[in-house]
């Protein structure tokens, strides 16, 4: 039983502190790098390890530090088990063997989210914070876990696909139908997005404990579908500029290729260039809508969220600390030829720290540590490496 007094919790709202730095994980870093490399990966799993304890030990909450009991070994027989299987799906495509290959995907298509919701487990409860482990349920949810984790996008996904396919079979769209249709299209792709998101977190957040208290949140479809909607609305115009800088490069090239144009027609250098020019939009589009939609997914689920007794939580996270941070650590790690990495990470795990805050009664805060196990089971054991990290929220 572990009683608030006796980790320091004082406060109605503490945010959660960590105390690494860029040169001590660094030395981490670059010792699982050339063992990783000079094993030829043998190594990976101790490497993750290594790193997350770094990580685990030196975050805190009001004094109460957090402790990562996973195992290299148990990681890297996971990988090995999935190596395995995809040597057997490659060897199977090759032989051009169609009924085995179809039985492969079936069954991967029905096991994998029971596999991710095992691996999930193992990663809860090898993590604790002041000798109370997490916890994920598993039992009696495992169909609901197939549809929250990709049965839910799935189909609502081949619907899309099913009414586009339809809608150019029996209309004939002229250019500015053609892209009035895909904005649809990708306004559709978004509203997927914000249903499925809310399927999954929801489903995510409701099966994981702090010990013998459950956390517990309901995450509104509609408000995931708005944030997708947005992030979508800040991406448009970067994408748009990165089609109509690359369209004519794509234009040109077709041309070649049906000998319409000669080599001696085009440029190789303003092709380069509007290549170039076009991607960096491209990319630009992709870092702002992470930052928004980032930010703005963690403080909206950190506000409906709750752990059993009265506990709360929230985020301060904001759209131009995010984009800052991912700008900022980008241009660390490409000036440093990826050195920097090390200090990147530490940057952003700070970040989202300091911004992290539990709130509630938390000296009348009881919790017990739960009675489960880490399952022993074969399918326990081979699913021990499909995730490597977890987030409640």
């Amino acid at each position: 039983m572990m009683k608030i007094d006796e980790v320091g919790f004082l406060n109605k709202s503490v945010n959660l502190k960590f105390h690494g730095s860029g040169f001590g994980y660094f030395k981490i870093y670059i010792v699982n790098l050339v063992l990783t490399i000079l094993t030829l990966g043998i190594y990976s799993g101790w490497a993750i390890v290594r790193s997350k304890r770094y990580f685990y030990s030196n975050t805190e909450i009001s004094g109460a530090r957090f402790s990562y009991q996973g195992s290299g070994g148990s990681i890297l027989i996971s990988w090995l088990f999935f190596i395995f299987l995809y040597v057997g799906f490659v060897l199977t495509v090759k032989n051009q063997n169609n009924t085995l290959l179809i039985v492969m995907v079936a069954v991967f298509v029905l096991f994998f989210p029971y596999l991710l919701m095992q691996g999930v487990r193992y990663q809860a409860m090898v993590t604790s914070l002041n000798g109370i482990r997490f916890n994920y349920v598993v039992k009696g949810n495992v169909l609901k876990g197939w549809w929250a984790i990709y049965g839910c996008g799935l189909v609502l996904i081949s619907l899309l696909v099913g009414a586009c396919i339809l809608v150019s079979q029996i209309a004939s769209l002229s250019t500015v139908g053609f892209v009035f249709f895909t904005i649809l299209a990708l306004v559709a792709f978004a509203i997927i997005q914000g249903v499925s998101y809310a399927v999954f977190i929801n489903f995510h957040i409701n099966n994981m404990q702090f010990g013998n208290r459950k956390f517990i949140t309901s995450i509104s479809k509609m408000k995931c579908v708005k944030i997708c909607m947005v992030t979508f609305l800040i991406a448009m115009p970067f994408l748009f500029a990165a089609y109509k800088v690359i369209s004519p490069v794509f234009m040109q090239l077709i041309m070649l290729n049906m000998h319409i144009a000669s080599s001696s027609q085009i440029d190789s250098a303003d092709l380069t260039r509007a290549i170039l020019i076009g991607y960096g939009f491209y990319i630009v589009a992709i870092i702002t809508a992470f930052s928004y939609a980032h930010s703005a997914m963690c403080r909206y689920c950190y506000q409906v969220t709750k752990l059993d007794g009265g506990i709360g939580f929230r985020s301060t996270l904001t759209f131009i600390g995010c984009l800052w941070l991912v700008v900022s650590n980008l241009v660390l790690i490409v000036c440093t030829l990826g050195l920097g990495y090390p200090w990147a990470q530490v940057r952003a795990v700070c970040y989202t720290a300091k911004n992290t805050w539990i709130e509630g009664d938390l000296e009348a805060f009881d919790v017990r540590d739960h009675n489960e196990f880490i399952d022993k089971e074969l399918i326990s054991r081979l699913s021990r490496g499909v995730v490597t990290s977890i987030r409640v929220l």
